[in-house]
């Protein structure tokens, strides 16, 4: 398959630095967290791109997708690799565009905008506005991987999403490179996107209209203080009562997340555990934190040390768990189920029986509320006792077809079905995006150039 596409004029176009054919630079762009991916690794089954090709400026993206849309070639770009899903074509042969050179960052200081290129790490942008007084307030679970291209591709969400929002509500204008090597960049002013053009499409789309290159975020000053309130209840379901009625009143935590006993457990000995982040102006953040304890304590919660909270916010980006994926014989993935409130409590309990009475590890915790609903996150984990990879596998789908049906038929919606293939590559997402991009946009204002 190597020599069966001709990668001269990639060459010519990039630098041979920038075209990379050696095993370990293809294998990088086969790297993910995605627990299905890894064990095809393990068991020498994963399809490598032809190349790992490494374009510097978005005209270089333009000319790279230009090339391989006449040569019918996939594209699938690869920022921090720290996907959870997996993404590689299965029958045709494709180039790896990493994202690394892809490094501006710029700003508006008094715009409070910041225009970031889709290789930026997040931990790097936020390392640099900090420095200047500033944050971003998007902080994934993956913070130390996550780019800005993947962010924006996938509508990431960070720990802090109850005042920052997810990054749609942190992005003010997006730069892609379509199929056909045109770009398009959506305009970032106030008020420019109002109409239909694409802008929110353009976001969370997992690549299926083109490469993000670059993005233009909004940025905040770095708040006054930060304090935690942590309470345990007698069970999970009075903790998700709280998590309700504090986002029903006008007490806002930056951070709020309900650990079952499972998940608890290195914090706390209790059933269900509480956790709360409030940061901001120091008076407005402490009308914030009086409410939303009054709430707790109205409903039965006991407080706990907020220290518990400084050790549980220390700990936010460890993904240690997800080394056991190295082991053949097992299998960690994660899983996010969402749901109005109403049916919140079903469908914990729902998934609480889908993994109980098995030989399966389950952790849940809910995040990412809102005043209408909120968000289960699930992290589980399968182990063949033989330590065969296959069978590893194919326990794992068992339990995740588990957790989805329980998810369904509690009325919930997946957010991050475990297993799922992302649509966008620039080969078998092409036909349908381009005709989906003409009936979207043939009216309406244009993208400006």
């Amino acid at each position: 398959m190597l020599s069966s596409v001709p990668l001269a004029p990639l060459i010519a176009l990039l630098g041979s630095d920038h075209v990379r054919t050696d095993e370990d630079s293809r294998r990088r762009g086969v790297s993910a967290w995605a627990p299905t991916v890894l064990k095809a690794r393990q068991m020498g089954e994963v399809a490598l791109p032809i190349a790992a090709v490494f374009p510097g400026t978005v005209d270089e993206v333009a000319a790279l997708a230009e090339w391989c849309h006449r040569q019918r070639l996939s594209v699938i770009p690869v920022g921090g690799a720290s996907s959870l899903r997996p993404f590689t074509p299965e029958d045709r042969p494709w180039l790896a565009l990493m994202t690394e050179r892809l490094q501006e960052l710029s700003w508006d200081e008094e715009s409070l905008l910041v225009t970031l290129g889709a290789g930026m790490a997040f931990e790097q942008a936020e390392e640099t506005l900090n420095r200047h007084g500033y944050t971003l307030g998007h902080f994934p679970r993956t913070l130390r991987q996550s780019t800005v291209g993947g962010a924006v591709a996938t509508n990431a969400i960070g720990w802090l999403s109850g005042k920052y929002g997810r990054i749609r509500d942190l992005t003010a204008g997006v730069e892609i490179v379509r199929f056909d090597g045109s770009i398009v960049r959506t305009d970032p002013a106030p008020g420019a996107n109002t109409r239909f053009d694409g802008h929110d499409l353009l976001i969370g789309s997992e690549g299926a209209f083109g490469v993000v290159t670059s993005a233009t975020l909004r940025m905040s000053p770095l708040p006054e203080a930060r304090a935690f309130a942590v309470f345990s209840f007698p069970d999970f379901e009075t903790g998700t009562d709280a998590a309700r009625l504090i986002y029903r009143s006008d007490a806002r935590p930056a951070a709020l997340r309900l650990l079952d006993r499972a998940s608890a457990a290195a914090l706390a000995d209790v059933p269900a555990l509480l956790l709360m982040a409030f940061e901001g102006d120091e008076i407005v953040q402490t009308g914030h934190y009086q409410l939303a304890y009054a709430v707790c304590q109205e409903i039965g919660g006991t407080p706990l040390g907020p220290e518990i909270g400084d050790r549980w916010f220390e700990r936010r980006y460890d993904v240690a768990w997800a080394a056991a994926n190295g082991q053949p014989g097992t299998v960690v993935d994660l899983a996010a189920f969402t749901s109005v409130w109403s049916k919140s409590k079903g469908l914990f309990r729902s998934c609480q029986s889908a993994l109980a009475g098995r030989s399966v590890q389950g952790f849940i915790e809910l995040c990412h509320p809102s005043p209408n609903g909120s968000l289960l996150e699930i992290r589980y984990r399968t182990d063949d006792p033989d330590g065969d990879p296959a069978n590893a596998l194919r326990l794992h789908a068992e339990v995740t077809d588990r957790l989805t049906e329980a998810c369904r038929s509690a009325g919930g919606s997946p957010v991050h079905p475990p297993g799922l293939r992302p649509t966008g590559d620039f080969g078998t997402a092409q036909e349908n995006a381009e005709a989906a991009w003409k009936r979207l946009f043939e009216v309406g204002r244009r993208f400006p150039a």
